[in-house]
């Protein structure tokens, strides 16, 4: 009985430390928005997209959306993008004034 109680004394002292070390090595995802340009019609629109990422691989996210779609305003129909201009994190201003610009008039 003394051996497990001693046993569980230890396993609860040190329980709290290796929690906080889990923490410190847990990675957050960061919300980021992106400047963008899609084609719809073979006609070229631009617009600003949000992505919750790992701010390390933002680069991997800029490749991910240059091969692939995003969705129409009716949740179904498929556009295809053709280039990302930029991907700063939400609460960082876009360098491009046209991104600025832009993201002034998109509701999120």
């Amino acid at each position: 009985m003394q051996r497990l109680c001693i046993w569980l004394g230890a396993v609860l002292i040190s329980s709290p430390l290796s929690w906080a070390s889990q923490a410190e090595t847990f990675n957050y995802n960061v919300t980021h928005k992106c400047h963008l340009e899609y084609r719809v019609n073979n006609r070229k629109r631009e617009t600003i997209v949000q992505r919750d990422v790992d701010p390390k691989i933002v680069k991997a996210l800029i490749a991910e959306l240059a091969a692939g779609y995003i969705y129409a305003a009716d949740g179904k129909t498929k556009l295809k993008v053709s280039k990302v201009f930029e991907c700063v994190p939400l609460t960082s201003e876009f360098q491009s004034v046209i991104a600025r610009d832009l993201e002034s008039k998109t509701p999120y």
